[in-house]
């Protein structure tokens, strides 16, 4: 008589692979850390919006703060009030505007240039300049005691950077 043997044994088979909550739970860690890589993003973009922002601020207001020492017999010619430019150029033009050459002949005397670069640093702030709604004014203080000859301006932009209003300013001395 021959007994009969199975070749199988009785224990239990094990699947391979990942269950469906595995897979739910790794997609959600996923999904946070994607969350936070943007959230970075958006606020590198916007801190670089920002160092932009001021940086043409700063550039604008040290231009006109070399005008006015490339001028310094001008004096309080240079006061400006605070407020948009926009407008005709002042007469007469003291230097060349695009597609508009200087006229030959012209004469300008410190108060004119004065006037004229005042008018230039303010059509430069009323357009796209990255400046948002920008606008430049100029003080001219009182001179200091024992400075003799020297006059101090004080050269402010105001601004608007995400909704707030911001202000920059630059005390110059001639």
């Amino acid at each position: 008589m021959h007994k009969y043997t199975s070749t199988h044994s009785a224990s239990r088979k094990t699947t391979q692979g990942f269950s469906l909550i595995e897979v739910l739970i790794a997609l959600v860690i996923l999904s946070v850390g994607m969350l936070g890589v943007l959230t970075l993003q958006v606020k590198g973009l916007q801190f670089s919006q920002s160092a932009r922002i001021s940086t043409n601020v700063i550039l604008s207001a040290s231009d006109m703060a070399d005008r006015i020492r490339s001028n310094p017999t001008a004096g309080v010619s240079y006061i400006a009030a605070l407020n948009e430019g926009g407008g005709n150029p002042p007469a007469p033009q003291c230097a060349d505007l695009p597609n508009v050459p200087l006229p030959l002949n012209t004469v300008c005397t410190p108060a004119t240039l004065a006037a004229f670069d005042i008018w230039l640093w303010k059509e430069a702030l009323s357009q796209d300049t990255g400046i948002p709604f920008g606008k430049g004014g100029i003080a001219v203080l009182a001179p200091v005691p024992g400075a003799i000859g020297t006059t101090s301006y004080i050269i402010t932009l105001n601004y608007t950077e995400r909704g707030e209003d911001r202000s920059y300013q630059i005390v110059v001395n001639n």
